[in-house]
């Protein structure tokens, strides 16, 4: 995932700070980086790519993620809550990754917490920028938000989202499928280290080493 911008989510909680900033640069010719990646690079991409060639998984207690090789990128995730605001048929998604679809399916995620949790954190001055305009919050009962979710898998999406950023550590854009199950920023990060462990696990390319796998950048 794209890094050559710094990460504003903390303005919204999603990552819609920065996509409006992407769009507005649409136009430009050619970034002053020449190694960014590609959803800043819309016209110029002269990008490199870890293309995993072996499944690598890491796991804590019953959390789990991992990466596989495939043709693209994609990423499946499972959270797992048990509150009436987060039904069980929302707690799963899979996303094929598209600039397009980025954009308008998990860029967009809000992150969320508990009222409670919330409460406690600004007591101890934290999360002091958090409030029901840019973050999903919930109370025992439900949502609190009342114009609802952007999306019904809203909680799975943002998941994923901190997913794509977590896996950007690698240093590069990704050619492999994520598999998380309660996953998080940390297990993300060992998972990323586990890659690393073994250059057998992993090959860099470019777009044009590799024409076999299709990851759509335009928008």
């Amino acid at each position: 995932f794209p890094a050559c911008l710094p990460a504003i989510c903390i303005l919204s909680n999603s990552d819609m700070g920065r996509i409006s900033i992407l769009l507005r640069k649409k136009k430009t010719n050619k970034p002053k980086n020449p190694m960014c990646l590609p959803l800043q690079c819309f016209s110029y991409m002269i990008c490199l790519f870890m293309r995993i060639l072996k499944t690598v998984r890491v796991e804590e207690g019953d959390k789990s993620a991992q990466l596989e090789p495939y043709s693209g990128f994609c990423l499946d995730f499972e959270i797992e809550f048990e509150h009436p605001g987060i039904p069980k048929d929302t707690q799963h998604y899979q996303f094929e990754f598209s600039t397009k679809s980025y954009i308008e399916n998990v860029g967009n995620a809000r992150t969320f917490g508990f009222m409670r949790d919330i409460e406690h954190l600004q007591k101890n001055n934290l999360a002091l920028g958090g409030s029901l305009d840019n973050a999903i919050v919930l109370d025992d009962d439900g949502i609190m938000n009342k114009e609802g979710l952007r999306h019904k898998e809203e909680f799975v999406r943002h998941k994923i989202l901190d997913a794509i950023g977590d896996l950007y550590l690698a240093k590069y854009s990704l050619i492999g499928k994520f598999s998380a199950y309660k996953s998080g920023h940390a297990l993300n990060n060992k998972l990323i280290r586990a890659v690393y462990s073994d250059s057998d696990n992993f090959e860099i390319v470019t777009m044009y080493d590799k024409p076999d796998f299709a990851i759509d950048y335009k928008i």
